[in-house]
């Protein structure tokens, strides 16, 4: 039975992305390399097209399928999409149901894009997307009829591009509007380090392992708004997991947060994982939990009919 894919996009390969497959594949030792570079190459290249048709800004030469040597040891087909992450764009053959994904390509990926290639190897069609958590090491052959919409891919994208990478702050990279703790708690971050550390003071190792930033979120109420800060502490752990602990804490001027503040935490699936409500001498809430890498999660922030919130990606 042939699949339908009634979503399927069309897109058409130019003579620039035939060059680049055909420069690529000469590269290689063998006709069996040459061919799996040369489809590897103009999947990227077409999804690349689709993309900026959108206006979603990529960069062909960051992935690991434009570096030579990468591209000749690995059966990798990657576009690098800046500040949100790597697809990986799968070739599809005629008569092929399943969407295979190599080894290589199992870490460090939003998805995986199907383009499907006609006979004359002029027009591809951009079949689904595959969410990275439908992979793992023991499925790596997924059937077709499992892919899900591209419209789900750019639900994807656009949760990225709204969210905070925690996982830059391990490489220094950190939006203006966070800021170091000490500066946004001053004398009160002293006072709370002995109970709830909020940045790294022990040993080398722990500086690399163990970050914490904080922000001024501001709730609209009424006339007067109410401000309060988030700070986010990580830490590395051994199982891979990043620990995380969110705190909120009075503005400076400020002794108690105000009565009545709901601080909710929501997994990426919008299930509710655990909240805390303040009363009237509250000077503080702290909730903790762990993520794997690439994971989101949203905080909620709710003062009477206000509410705010914050999305994040480990």
């Amino acid at each position: 039975m042939k699949t339908s894919f009634p979503d399927s996009i069309p897109v058409a390969l130019d003579q620039q992305a035939h060059r680049y497959a055909a420069q690529f594949a000469a590269q290689q030792t063998n006709s069996f390399k040459g061919k799996q570079v040369y489809l590897n190459t103009l999947a990227v290249c077409a999804v690349q097209s689709y993309l900026q048709w959108l206006s979603i800004y990529t960069r062909l030469d960051f992935g690991d399928c434009w570096n030579s040597g990468l591209r000749a040891m690995f059966n990798v087909a990657d576009l690098v999409l800046p500040n949100i992450g790597k697809l990986e764009c799968r070739p599809i053959l005629p008569g092929q149901e399943q969407i295979t994904v190599p080894l290589e390509t199992l870490e460090d990926r939003l998805g995986y894009v199907a383009v499907h290639f006609d006979e004359q190897l002029k027009q591809v069609y951009l079949r689904g997307f595959l969410s990275a958590k439908a992979v793992n090491y023991s499925s790596t052959s997924v059937p077709l009829t499992q892919l899900q919409s591209l419209d789900t891919l750019l639900d994807v994208i656009e949760l990225r591009q709204r969210s905070y990478h925690l996982q830059q702050w391990f490489k220094g990279l950190f939006d203006e509007q966070w800021q170091p703790v000490t500066t946004l708690l001053g004398a009160r971050e002293i006072a709370l380090r002995s109970i709830s550390p909020l940045s790294q003071t022990d040993t080398a190792q722990d500086q690399k392992r163990i970050i914490s930033r904080g922000k001024i979120l501001t709730l609209q109420q009424g006339e007067q708004p109410q401000s309060v800060i988030l700070v986010v502490r990580m830490t590395e752990s051994e199982n891979d997991e990043i620990d995380l602990r969110l705190q909120i804490y009075p503005e400076p001027n400020q002794d108690y947060l105000p009565s009545g503040l709901r601080v909710s935490i929501y997994d990426e699936t919008d299930k509710l994982c655990m909240e805390a409500q303040t009363g009237y001498t509250d000077d503080g809430v702290q909730l903790e939990f762990s993520c794997l890498p690439q994971e989101s999660f949203r905080l909620d922030l709710k003062l009477g009919n206000i509410s705010l919130s914050e999305q994040f990606i480990v």
